[in-house]
């Protein structure tokens, strides 16, 4: 086995270096692949744990509550009083976006959350010192 071969090794899985595995193909520009998927929405669900208030039920908190009935209106332009703050209704609404929805709605939602997190961030609305109902 020459250097280039064990070069070329190292950037495989070992059962894509044996065969069992197909070898990593290049996407589309519009393609998001099932790994970017889910390791998007790994982190999106936990900052959505990370914030969850919980009363009888549990609901999501803020900023992601804002960062989705922002999402709900002008994203996906569905009325604001159908928005649901229930962390199991919202959650499954926005898993389905990152592991169903084209590249354009996931890609919006990530820049759209990112626009609102950093604008409640830099306004001192998201501290967890605060209760939930000072931050609204």
């Amino acid at each position: 086995m020459n250097d280039d071969e064990i070069a070329r090794r190292k950037g495989l899985t070992f059962a894509q270096a044996e065969g069992a595995e197909p070898l990593p193909a290049q996407l589309k520009r519009t393609e998001i692949s099932r790994q970017l998927r889910a390791a998007l929405w790994a982190y999106i669900y936990g900052e959505l744990q990370d914030t969850a208030e919980r009363d009888t039920w549990t609901y999501v908190g803020d900023p992601w509550r804002t960062v989705l009935k922002n999402v709900h209106v002008y994203l996906f332009h569905q009325p604001a009083d159908e928005f649901d703050t229930r962390f199991k209704d919202a959650a499954e609404a926005v898993k389905a976006v990152f592991m169903q929805g084209d590249y354009v709605h996931q890609q919006g939602t990530v820049d759209r959350s990112a626009q609102i997190k950093r604008g409640t961030e830099a306004r001192g609305l998201h501290d967890s010192r605060k209760p939930a109902h000072a931050v609204r």
